[in-house]
């Protein structure tokens, strides 16, 4: 306790020792220094006496200088000149005058008060001597002037002198005593040191404070005092001298005129800067321009141009600029209300001094020149642009110390009321201070000491240097509140951001923990189906292409495309919401049989994806089947209805080099391919038969794509008639396609393949150029053959681009167009029946037949027969392919030809493999056969080598039937 009492009682005593301290140094030694300095001046005697020659008359002739005494004439003119004390001039003058009544040669001094001249030549009359001789003269330190050697002259002798200056300035001749001017001389040069000694460390100082604080303000202010420092040696006859060390007096009308422009210059500069605020919003912008663009052109011109033509053109500007500053303070000062920043005191202050300044520069300039201008610029002018630069200073500090209490005051302001959390941690990584943001995100109580607590017992080892630069570049860095630290109520997610300052670093933190929990549902939309909950296409894409770049790195993948094919239907048939709690049940059961790292994504209406990371493909494939059995074996049941699904799937193994669009397309085709051979599932690995072929798809179609049709090539087969087999040969255009290595590729899977990927249209047109290009090329040599059938594929049928150029083509080949027979599909027809029916009546209009293909096939067809202008009908070769197995098969195949001859169409069989069927056809009405019985597919040489039917039949059995029911 007494320990305790002892330390506070120290602690006490310090603080006031240091108040006494602060309170002397501060107040009680200056007010002292003040008011020694006043008494000083007021009651002590001056160390330099004040004392002043006697000033005589001269007059003066404007004359050419010689070094030659006056002549008589120059005498008699000068003594008929006006006498005056001064005068100021540059040009070459005579000047004569007489010496006092009490003049003494040893007591008394002759003294040319004036600025370095170029010649002085002096001359008078020594006693007892009428002829003039040359008067020594020589010049006096410190710029004093000059001095005349008087030795032997008389009281009231007169003296003649001719004299050269070097620049404009105040001339005059005084008499002085020699204990006078010892201490003249004594003052003056005092004088002149403290003047330049003092501007120039005022200079210095405001040097240095312009380098250490970057601030071209203070430079310019410490340039400008240098400037009044030599205009006030020119005004006041010393301009000569520089840091104590004398110029060459042919330098001086070159200095000095660099010395005005510069001067100009650089307070064009200051006060544009300094009331920069004030002068902007005045409407004196020209003016401003004018005088700037003045003051560039008068440096140059200062090292050029004679002081005739320089001097006009500074007193023109320097007028300019006076009248500028007076009509700007007056508008200022009249318009302060309205001014965003008005003129305060300190700005018409400045202003006074510079119009002081300007004054005198015009009063200079003109060459004008008194003991009253000499006393003002000496007395009044440098102190008073000193004066003004203190207040400048004073005024710069006080509005900086308001700045800066402004800025804490905000700052604290923002503390108390921002909702960040704002921390200082020192080196070691323990708190230095937090706000009361802070203390609520950490869950400390305000009477809890901050620095009793450490960053890692919150947030954990922390990168400093990465969030540091996170943060320089304007983002913040999440980082998650530990476990260990975590409380029911608190925020958990935060955003960071850190500088390091001073050796510690000044941090805030900001509560994003809604925002985190907004932006994880944000994702979850925009990576999940809204129905499902499984990944969407945007979602299994990007999994995808994880997957992809896991393969790479060696590891296993099998993607599976699975086709509901129902969901359409429950859609239309039932309503969305049906449709919807099907996908949900559908998507349940393919979950449940997923193990974890295995990703389901819905694709589109009732297309899935799933990915099998880390499966090899019997696993997948054996998965896979598990799902196809979930899902068709017995119903499903979704709301209040149940549904039978045929679902199907395909997979395929992903390789190093897949790309994600290939992979997608080798899994559908799979897919296509388990429907098409009725199996659950179907497994294309690497290497297979079946990838090659689709790689082998995907090239064509980009050959395609790019204008090529290398591996195209045409084959027809026969469609024999039945009634008079002999008297044609007409053909059905088949399309055959050879991949890289001349192998045959399935022609079903190309179209299939075609038709998912936007191609067909192209395919269906080069079928169609090509066979109208080799009918027009070979029709001469086929008398026989009165008709092509050519199929087209639906997707291409609703390409209005595709038909406008199949029309195209048709516009070329005119004259074959009643040759040509366009089959349509039947399923294809019945979609856009009026679209459809339009189609055909243009071909027709042309001479193109019509047939109508796999007429039959599951569609209830008789009843819009008559709706379509169709020329033939092609009966579905499964209804064909089967008709001798059941008597009702034969019975539907002639209710269909009996149905096409009342309409007055053409009938054809295709499918047909046997005789018996080939007699059965016949006998019920039908007109064309096609089929294996008759020919497989040919090439068109053989059938441009064949005579007729015939050369194309191989079964003996089929030749008796053409020669039997040949005419």
């Amino acid at each position: 306790m007494m320990d305790s009492t002892i330390t506070l009682n120290d602690r006490t005593r310090s603080g006031a020792s240091q108040r006494i301290t602060e309170v002397l140094s501060i107040y009680v030694l200056p007010l002292f220094i003040c008011l020694l300095s006043l008494v000083a001046l007021l009651q002590l005697p001056a160390h330099y006496p004040s004392a002043a020659g006697f000033s005589l008359s001269l007059q003066t002739l404007p004359a050419p200088y010689a070094q030659t005494p006056p002549s008589s004439t120059i005498q008699t003119a000068l003594a008929k000149q006006p006498s005056e004390l001064r005068l100021s001039t540059h040009d070459p003058f005579w000047l004569q005058f007489s010496l006092p009544e009490d003049f003494d040669s040893t007591a008394h001094d002759i003294r040319f008060a004036t600025s370095p001249l170029l010649g002085l030549h002096c001359y008078g009359t020594q006693p007892e001597q009428e002829e003039l001789s040359q008067l020594p003269t020589s010049a006096l330190g410190s710029s004093h002037g000059y001095d005349l050697q008087t030795n032997g002259l008389a009281p009231l002798g007169t003296v003649y002198c001719n004299v050269l200056p070097s620049v404009s300035g105040p001339f005059s001749i005084q008499n002085w005593t020699s204990s006078d001017w010892v201490q003249a001389s004594q003052r003056y040069t005092r004088y002149i040191a403290l003047l330049e000694g003092g501007l120039l460390t005022l200079a210095a100082l405001l040097l240095v404070i312009a380098l250490l604080n970057k601030q071209s303000l203070y430079l310019l202010v410490a340039v400008w005092l240098v400037g009044n420092l030599r205009l006030g040696a020119m005004a006041m006859g010393w301009d000569n001298l520089w840091l104590g060390h004398e110029l060459p007096a042919t330098w001086l009308p070159t200095i000095r005129q660099a010395t005005l422009a510069a001067y100009f210059l650089v307070s064009y500069t200051l006060f544009t800067q300094l009331l920069r605020t004030v002068v902007q919003p005045l409407p004196f912008s020209l003016l401003l321009r004018a005088l700037q663009w003045g003051g560039l052109a008068l440096l140059p011109a200062a090292f050029l141009l004679e002081r005739s033509l320089f001097m006009p053109a500074m007193l023109l500007l320097s007028a300019i600029g006076l009248l500028s500053c007076v009509v700007i303070v007056c508008y200022g000062m009249m318009h302060a209300e309205q001014q965003p920043a008005p003129l305060s005191l300190w700005h018409i202050m400045l202003l006074s001094a510079s119009l002081c300044v300007l004054v005198l520069m015009l009063l200079m300039l003109l060459g004008l020149s008194s003991n009253f201008l000499d006393t003002f610029q000496s007395v009044l002018a440098l102190p008073l642009s000193s004066l003004m630069v203190a207040i400048l200073l004073g005024e710069r500090l006080r509005e900086e110390r308001y700045s800066r209490t402004v800025a804490e005051q905000t700052l604290i302001a923002n503390h108390c009321i921002s909702p960040f959390g704002i921390f200082t941690l020192d080196e070691n990584g323990q708190f230095v201070y937090a706000n009361s943001v802070f203390y609520a995100f950490l869950g400390l109580s305000e009477h809890e000491e901050i620095e009793d607590y450490q960053w890692e017992q919150f947030f954990g080892t922390t990168d400093w240097e990465a969030i540091i630069q996170t943060s320089l570049s304007g983002e913040d860095t999440d980082i998650s509140r530990l476990s260990a630290a975590s409380h029911p109520g608190l925020p958990q997610q935060f955003g960071l951001r850190a500088l390091r300052t001073a050796g510690v670093i000044e941090g805030s933190l900001q509560d994003i923990s809604k925002r985190s929990e907004t932006i994880r549902k944000l994702k979850q939309m925009a990576n999940h189906d809204p129905i499902t909950d499984v990944l969407n296409k945007r979602g299994i894409e990007k999994a995808l292409s994880f997957s992809l770049d896991k393969v790479r790195e060696g590891n296993n993948c099998i993607l599976a495309y699975l086709d509901l094919n129902y969901v359409k239907h429950v859609n239309d048939a039932y309503g969305h919401a049906a449709g919807d709690a099907l996908l949900k049940e559908v998507s349940h059961r393919i979950e449940t049989t997923l193990h974890p790292g295995q990703e389901l994504g819905r694709l589109g209406n009732d297309e899935f994806l799933i990915l099998f990371n880390d499966t090899t493909p019997e696993q997948a494939q054996a998965t896979a089947e598990k799902i196809i059995k979930s899902l068709n074996q017995g119903s499903i049941y979704a709301g209040n209805r149940s549904f039978n699904l045929q679902s199907a799937i395909g997979l395929v193994e992903l390789s190093s080099d897949t790309r994600a669009e290939d992979a997608l397309a080798a899994a559908n085709r799979a897919c296509r391919d388990a429907r098409r051979t009725q199996l659950p599932s179907v497994l294309y690995k690497q290497g297979s038969t079946e990838l090659y072929q689709h790689a082998e798809e995907l090239r064509l179609f980009k050959e395609l794509e790019n204008g090529a049709s290398g591996g195209l090539y045409l084959e027809m087969q026969p469609l024999m008639a039945l009634q008079n087999p002999l008297n044609s040969l007409n053909v059905e255009v088949l399309l055959r396609v050879r991949d890289s290595r001349n192998n045959l590729m399935p022609s079903g899977k190309i179209i299939a393949a075609a038709e998912e990927s936007g191609t067909v249209s192209i395919i269906d047109k080069w079928v169609f150029a090509a066979t109208l290009e080799w009918l027009d090329k070979h029709h001469t040599q086929l008398p026989r053959t009165q008709q092509i059938n050519i199929n087209l594929s639906g997707v291409s049928l609703n390409d209005d681009k595709f038909i406008d150029e199949l029309f195209t083509i048709l516009e070329n080949f005119d004259h074959l167009a009643n040759r040509l027979c366009v089959e349509i599909t039947e399923g294809v027809a019945l979609q856009d029946l009026e679209r459809t029916r339009l189609f055909m009546q243009r071909l027709q209009h042309k001479g193109v037949r019509i047939a109508l293909d796999d007429f039959g096939a599951g569609y209830t067809s008789f009843s819009y027969l008559q709706e379509l202008p169709t020329d033939a009908i092609k009966i579905d070769g499964s209804l064909i392919h089967n008709m001798l197995l059941k008597n009702t098969n034969v019975a539907i195949v002639r209710t269909i030809v009996e149905l096409a001859r009342n309409l007055g169409m053409v009938s054809i069989a295709e499918w047909v493999e046997d005789v018996e069927t080939l007699h059965i056809l016949r006998d019920i009405g039908v007109d064309y056969v096609q089929g294996f019985v008759v020919s497989g597919a040919r090439s068109p040489t053989e059938i441009l080598a064949a005579r007729d039917i015939r050369d194309l039949v191989k079964s003996p059995e089929v030749l008796s039937f053409i020669d039997k029911h040949s005419r």
